[in-house]
């Protein structure tokens, strides 16, 4: 008699920010949903737009370990100047 036993395969889920690692998460498992970070990186003059990788965080883990980078874009500033009247 063999008892065959499965176990589901596990990746890691890496974010990415200016190049440093933000957050890793190890032993996701595949088809399961793909975690997220609970804070949002910072770049100071920009904010933050998204995370981009080669699946959508909306997909299920893949079979393979991801990577995902933040993406910012910079702040626009508007600076208005008044002139007062000199008496």
């Amino acid at each position: 008699t063999f008892n065959v036993v499965w176990e589901v395969n596990t990746h890691t889920v890496t974010y990415v920010s200016e190049s440093q690692t933000f957050e890793t998460f190890t032993g996701v498992a595949y088809g399961t949903q793909i975690l997220q970070p609970s804070t949002t990186p910072t770049k100071i003059g920009y904010h933050f737009v998204r995370w981009t990788g080669d699946v959508a965080l909306s997909d299920t883990m893949p079979d393979r370990d991801v990577t995902f980078t933040a993406v910012f874009e910079k702040n626009d500033y508007v600076v208005q100047l008044s002139a007062s009247p000199t008496t």
